[in-house]
């Protein structure tokens, strides 16, 4: 195997990879390779399209060129898929019984070119021309598919039988369905070079391909060619007894009441829109005016009757209450509500203005009364900080008064510090007792004297 890799990267001639691929045996030649991209040998040649390792490969007994890969594909359909009709055409040559399947004949359909449909077709059997699940011929499944105008008109020519094979679920034929999928240009393959048959009625509806043209809104031109194959086919008639010109005029009758039914029901629903808005408007106003305290108020009082009216006026309760004051309010309120309205607002607005006022008075004496029991706990906690003054005084002196004699304080170690009186020690204090101490001096020398004299 390892040969055989080497001569498929190198790009070796026939023989040599022949030569490679001889000695293997089915199990190695045809599982994946991981060195190939994870191909097979085979696969890896059609995809590098190298025409000599195909032919090389095609030579050895052991290969089978039927081997799908991991998603089905066989190496045929990968032939296909590579467009070149080259590679095609070896790996047909060089396996003469190999034969084409559904999926490599529609995927040829599906390319540019009618060489490799045309190839294919030569080998194909009538098996390869259907779907095998559904059924659809070959022709069908290109025109709803989208096939290449070459491949349809190369099928046409090779099998012409196909042109006017109904498909077995839809019952439609090829142009029914070139028509439907708007593949104009297909459906002109089909009228030229196929010679469709367009008077063939599809079952259900019993509808001619010119039914479903004017149906389907096709274009005039294709209306024309169809005309001009069959011209008995405008008077071919459906299910419903209706002629292609008269399901037609059918048609637009039904397009334009249809149009006038989607006009109505815009407007309906415009109108309904706008209703909508109104509403919501006027709920909004409506929520608006309920909120205001002139509002609450009347609400309150029974006379929600009034807001609409009110509210417009008065901004708020104050306005309101100053319009309700005085002999000649229900006088003036009568220019927007009547004299019994305005005699119960009135009556109303008076009970406010006295709860108001009631309520005043009470918050005023109140405050009142909060004042006075401030000042008493004012008072009491100024007379509280003087006595605790005193008191930490007291205790200051008793616990022998540190630092008094800043303060001109002196205390006698033998003396009971409660029985302590102050000592003047220095300064003015000083003075004092010389004084003090010379006045008792003159005293004393003065009452010597008087006692010699009486001697």
């Amino acid at each position: 195997m390892d040969i055989l890799v080497k001569c498929l990267l190198k790009g070796d001639d026939r023989h040599a990879v022949e030569e490679a691929a001889s000695p293997l045996f089915s199990e190695e030649l045809n599982n994946p390779v991981r060195k190939l991209k994870g191909l097979t040998p085979l696969l890896y040649a059609i995809q590098s399209q190298e025409l000599a390792a195909i032919q090389g490969l095609c030579r050895v007994t052991a290969l089978d060129e039927t081997a799908a890969d991991e998603e089905g594909v066989t190496p045929l359909q990968h032939a296909v898929e590579t467009g070149s009709h080259e590679v095609v055409d070896a790996l047909l040559k060089g396996r003469p019984k190999l034969r084409p399947d559904w999926n490599a004949m529609l995927a040829s359909g599906l390319l540019e070119g009618e060489e490799i449909l045309e190839g294919l077709l030569q080998r194909a059997p009538e098996s390869a021309l259907a779907d095998p699940e559904s059924g659809a011929t070959l022709l069908y499944a290109l025109i709803a598919e989208g096939g290449s105008e070459s491949a349809v008109s190369a099928l046409l020519r090779l099998r012409p039988a196909l042109v006017d094979e109904a498909d077995p679920v839809t019952g439609d034929t090829p142009l029914m369905a070139a028509i439907k999928e708007k593949q104009n240009n297909l459906a002109r393959v089909l009228l030229e070079v196929g010679k469709a048959d367009v008077c063939k009625a599809e079952p259900l509806h019993g509808n001619t391909v010119l039914h479903i043209a004017v149906a389907t809104n096709a274009s005039s031109i294709l209306q024309d060619m169809i005309t001009r194959a069959n011209p008995e086919v405008s008077e071919v008639k459906n299910l419903e007894g209706l002629t292609a010109s008269e399901l037609n005029l059918r048609s637009k009758a039904a397009l334009e009441t249809k149009k006038q039914a989607s006009a109505a029901q815009s407007s309906r629903e415009r109108e309904a829109k706008a209703d909508y808005r109104r509403e919501k408007a006027r709920e909004h106003r409506q929520a608006s005016v309920d909120a205001t305290d002139v509002a609450v108020w009347l609400e309150k009082n029974g006379l929600a009757a009034l807001k609409e009216t009110l509210v417009r006026r008065f901004s708020d309760m104050d306005a309101l209450l100053n319009a309700c004051r005085g002999k000649h309010a229900v006088s003036n309120l009568k220019k927007q509500l009547t004299r019994v309205e305005a005699e119960e607002l009135v009556k109303a607005a008076g009970v406010e203005i006295a709860a108001r006022l009631k309520a005043e008075q009470e918050a005023q004496e109140a405050e009142r009364d909060w004042t006075e029991a401030e000042m008493r706990k004012i008072r009491f906690i100024f007379l509280g900080m003087i006595i605790l003054f005193f008191v930490f005084l007291y205790f200051w002196l008793d616990a022998g008064a540190p630092g008094a004699h800043k303060f001109g304080i002196e205390r006698d170690a033998n003396v009971d510090p409660r029985r302590q009186r102050p000592a003047y020690s220095s300064g003015a204090s000083g003075g004092r007792s010389k004084a003090s101490s010379s006045g008792a001096r003159d005293g004393s020398g003065r009452r010597s004297s008087r006692r010699n004299r009486d001697l």
